[in-house]
């Protein structure tokens, strides 16, 4: 740590501390004004300012409650649930009560404090109480220890870190621009196909090549039929996962065969970051339930458009409890082609309309094999989903490039934000 620092507790650099409430629900009016209002739900990870909310509030719900309006350049900080989430204000917005206004002195700046709240976020997560939703209390928040440098060297560690940020959010909007691309392009691809010249049927210019069905119009040769036809009749499968004695919690180990359960399947891949896993004689045990390539993975509870092709990455691993797993013939169907037909809407409205379930909807195998869909050759299916994969590439490169921007600014963060490396030193090593 740098000698000419200031390291205090947060008290020592903040003139006061403003809390909200929450305008009575009962009466209507108080919700039907012009003021934003800011609550939990308004705060994201990544967003360094808020302006507008969810909820706002009239001038007499702001009067007739404990809700206060906080200035433009104020930095608030959740200190119930989303424990550590910070903002700052760009424009006159009041807070609830799990919301705090944190009002610095001259000595320090309100953008280095939102850097500061981020490298010891998890400190204060682990200083909040509370057996279901845990809350920071004020004391522990003010006596947080914190580094501070002249507020000259604040604003250029803050520019420093912004220039990272502006990378990164440029690299998210980039994502989701294309993956908005992907979406549109699947979508079209799915109900008009490719034709033998490699290109988009047209339903506008050349109606007659689609023919009506129950799931729209398609394409003139590609056959309607139900899932369970296609699969059964052809030597696949379509089976739940392993459920009751067959597999315990208490069975689940740190290393070994990985279990797909529901919550693996994010972004329509397997994510085996938190994947539960058994050991290798178990998993023998239960050795009907090992996928393969080309397999596809539903989750039963939940999302019911949540599903997953089984890459080359993901052989050897178990379809766990509470998924489904569907293992297409080769000669017929494509993995990649069946899932992204599952999430398409026709299918969705077919599965939630017979989805059982009093709480919570669920998926089961009569649900699948009754699946009606609209299926074009083994050829076109490849080449539909092959064009898809052009944008995944794109995503994924994007995806990779963003994963190490965030890995650089935490390394940058603990580095400049903790003194260990001076701004100017800091500089020559990024320029050398």
């Amino acid at each position: 740590m740098i000698s000419d620092w200031n390291t205090r507790p947060l008290s020592d650099f903040l003139t006061h501390i403003v809390g909200g409430g929450t305008p009575s629900r009962k009466v209507t009016s108080y919700w039907e004004g012009n003021i934003p209002w800011a609550s939990v739900k308004d705060f994201q990870d990544d967003t360094q300012v808020i302006g507008d909310t969810t909820e706002r509030i009239s001038s007499e719900g702001l009067k007739k409650s404990a809700s206060k309006l906080i200035p433009p350049g104020v930095l608030l900080i959740c200190v119930r649930m989303a424990i550590g989430r910070v903002a700052i204000t760009t424009h006159p917005i009041a807070i609830n009560q799990d919301v705090k206004a944190l009002y610095t002195n001259d000595l320090l700046l309100p953008k280095y404090l939102f850097y500061l709240i981020h490298i010891h976020r998890q400190k204060l997560e682990a200083l909040s109480i509370g057996s279901t939703v845990k809350g920071l209390s004020l004391k522990h928040l003010l006596s947080l220890s914190i580094n501070v440098p002249l507020p000259s060297v604040q604003c250029q560690i803050s520019a420093l870190l912004d220039t990272v940020d502006e990378q990164i959010q440029h690299a998210e909007k980039l994502i989701h621009k294309l993956k908005l691309q992907r979406t549109g392009l699947l979508q079209k691809l799915l109900t008009c196909g490719i034709d033998e010249k490699g290109k988009m049927r047209d339903p506008r210019t050349h109606p007659e090549l689609f023919k009506d069905t129950v799931v729209g119009k398609v394409p003139q040769e590609w056959d309607v039929s139900t899932l369970g036809d296609i699969v059964l009749k052809n030597g696949g499968l379509i089976q739940t996962g392993p459920f009751g004695s067959q597999l315990h919690a208490h069975e689940y180990v740190t290393e070994g065969v990985p279990v797909i359960m529901p919550q693996n399947i994010k972004n329509e891949r397997i994510n085996t970051s938190q994947i539960a896993r058994i050991t290798p004689i178990k998993a023998s045990k239960l050795s009907r339930h090992f996928v393969v390539l080309n397999d596809v993975v539903f989750g039963r509870r939940g999302d019911l458009d949540r599903c997953a092709f089984i890459d080359i990455s993901d052989v050897g691993s178990i379809c766990g409890t509470d998924c489904l797993l569907v293992r297409p013939p080769k000669d017929f169907i494509d993995g990649r082609w069946l899932a992204a037909i599952y999430r398409h809407y026709y299918s969705q409205v077919q599965i939630r309309a017979k989805a059982v379930g009093s709480t919570m909807l669920g998926l089961n195998t009569s649900l699948l094999t009754s699946l009606v869909i609209a299926r074009p050759t083994l050829e076109e299916q490849v080449l539909i989903m092959d064009k898809c994969s052009l944008v995944d590439v794109l995503i994924r490169t994007e995806e990779v490039h963003r994963n190490k921007l965030k890995l650089y600014k935490n390394g940058l963060m603990q580095d400049l934000l903790t003194g260990k490396v001076r701004v100017a030193e800091n500089q020559e090593t990024k320029n050398s």
